[in-house]
């Protein structure tokens, strides 16, 4: 699958890409840049991005093949088929992850760090603020 990115031609005479890493946007303008093309930020259509791209001088649309620039993010650990539930691990996140059906099929629970949260299917606005309420 293609996706896209831009290039900005820099004094250096090098092609400079928006730079994929936490915060790499400061307000509207990108604020860190590789001459690597691998680790560019990425969108999926070339349209996301054409205004943020016409900031800069010396544009260019760039496409990016998807088998080139991704590793794999969630790696499984653990299924359990009687009890319903996955174990896996997100790249960065030191600890794992569990997700679980209720017993009665109709929510999922959420394990991490052995903070459980259950939430059923059929959670409005107000059981997810009261869910997410720290306080309770």
């Amino acid at each position: 699958m293609k996706y896209y990115t831009f290039s900005t031609l820099g004094k250096d005479g090098l092609k400079w890409y928006p730079k994929s890493t936490k915060g790499g946007f400061q307000g509207n303008l990108i604020s860190d840049w590789t001459n690597n093309k691998n680790e560019a930020i990425i969108w999926a259509d070339s349209k996301d991005f054409y205004c943020l791209m016409n900031e800069y001088i010396d544009t260019e649309i760039e496409i990016v093949e998807k088998d080139s620039c991704y590793k794999k993010l969630i790696t499984i650990t653990n299924v359990n088929n009687q009890n319903k539930f996955i174990c896996f691990k997100i790249d960065g996140l030191k600890d794992g992850i569990m997700v679980g059906l209720y017993p009665n099929g109709d929510g999922l629970v959420i394990d991490y760090k052995g903070d459980q949260t259950g939430v059923p299917f059929n959670a409005d606005s107000n059981l997810i603020e009261e869910l997410n309420n720290p306080n309770l």
